[in-house]
């Protein structure tokens, strides 16, 4: 079983070498980066700076687990999100079954205040129960850590145990995450072999972030 500082100290050195292809200077990496004091003082557990060939001053930053923290990286149901979505859909289908009118257009004020109520909980309850297993309504906690560390490109880095240890739909989604947000993802083997397996989606050309970190 890989360490933590093992996959950390492995995915630094890949992506030292990955970025240093597209440079104009030399790659800094360094391990346990804080932000500064006024952001919080999180500490990233990897950090590169470079002067890119046509963006400048570039941060790139990096969250390493291991399968001793398996739970940071394994998805689980972002019940708020689905209970938004699932009021949102409730609502629109009150106004799409037009059952509003039947405020206006009954006499009978118990059923003209049951049927939009009934219509809507329908709406609710269905788009709850339908989506508790869908990639949309997943999180998990790696990406808020790394969310505290501002950067033009982010990944994750993970041995590739803890991954075979996550079932497959957990693993599935964890990918599926990935790309939604944006974030690479580097895949240290057992032989300490590292490589990406999910390219960053998500690039911002234009921040200047190294004004987060000391």
């Amino acid at each position: 079983m890989l360490s933590e500082k093992y996959v950390q100290h492995k995915a630094l050195h890949f992506l030292r070498r990955r970025y240093q292809r597209r440079a104009r200077s030399r790659v800094l990496a360094q391990k346990e980066v804080t932000t500064l004091p006024k952001y919080g003082r999180k500490r990233a557990d990897g950090l590169l700076r470079f002067k890119h060939l046509i963006w400048g001053d570039y941060v790139v930053s990096m969250e390493a687990k291991s399968q001793k923290t398996l739970a940071a990286i394994r998805p689980a149901s972002a019940k708020n999100i689905r209970r938004y979505y699932s009021l949102r859909v409730g609502l629109a289908l009150v106004l799409a079954s037009g059952s509003l009118l039947t405020i206006y257009k009954m006499d009978d004020g118990f059923w003209q205040f049951l049927i939009p109520v009934l219509i809507f909980l329908t709406g609710y309850q269905l788009n709850h129960w339908l989506t508790r297993n869908t990639i949309k309504y997943q999180k998990a906690a790696v990406f808020k850590q790394l969310g505290q560390y501002p950067a033009n490109e982010q990944w994750v880095a993970v041995p590739k145990d803890a991954l075979k240890a996550l079932p497959k739909d957990k693993r599935k989604a964890f990918y599926a995450i990935c790309r939604r947000r944006g974030v690479g993802l580097v895949v240290v083997n057992g032989l300490g072999f590292a490589f990406a397996k999910i390219r960053p989606g998500r690039k911002r050309y234009f921040g200047k972030f190294g004004k987060y970190y000391s």
